[in-house]
This record gives structure tokens, sequence and C-alpha cells, in this order.
């Protein structure tokens, strides 16, 4: 199966700007604040991440079924192990991931 699209893997702190530059891109943005305030009302709560990023990689999933060329994941990412986490995802998708 050749690659499915790609998966760009916003990283940097909270307020840096990674949800600004993603809303100029011409591609499908899956933000993990708004996952958030769809889940729970309030971008702030932290007790449902784990619900909050199935959700994320349920949407990626569907957007890569549903044909989308490029997704951009808003998401911290600060850390190497969640970025190689979605590395992987993407790798599982058919997709490159940056």
């Amino acid at each position: 199966m050749g690659e499915s699209g790609k998966i760009i893997v916003l990283v940097g702190l909270p307020g840096s700007g990674k949800s600004t530059w993603a809303a100029l891109q011409d591609a499908g943005v899956l933000s993990s604040d708004a996952v958030r305030v769809l889940l729970t009302g309030s971008a702030d709560n932290q007790n449902v991440n784990s619900l909050v990023f199935e959700t994320l990689r349920f949407l990626l999933q569907m957007r890569v079924q549903a044909g989308a060329q490029v997704t951009i994941i808003d998401a911290t990412s600060l850390t190497a192990a969640e970025r190689r986490a979605w590395v992987r995802f993407a790798a599982s998708l058919g997709c490159s991931a940056a």
C-alpha cells in the first residue's frame, strides 16, 4: 500500500502559536483542546487526556480513510515519546509524519 497522506505533528508549549499557525494552513486540523472542549466543555480539563487522545487517534484514522491528504495534529507533543507515538500511528495508517 502506498502512502495515504501526511500527518504534521505540532510541537510547542501552550500559547506558543501552534493553533494560530495551524489555522493558516490549507489542511485539516485535529486539536487536543478542541476535542477536550467537545468532551467536557472546557479546554482546561486535563482529567480526560486518555479519552482526548483516543478520540484524536480515531478522528485521524477516519480522516485517512476518507482520503484526507494532510492532517495537522495540534497538541503540545513535548516529549519524544509523545511524538514517537504519533509517528508510529501515522505509519500504521500508511501515512508519513513530520
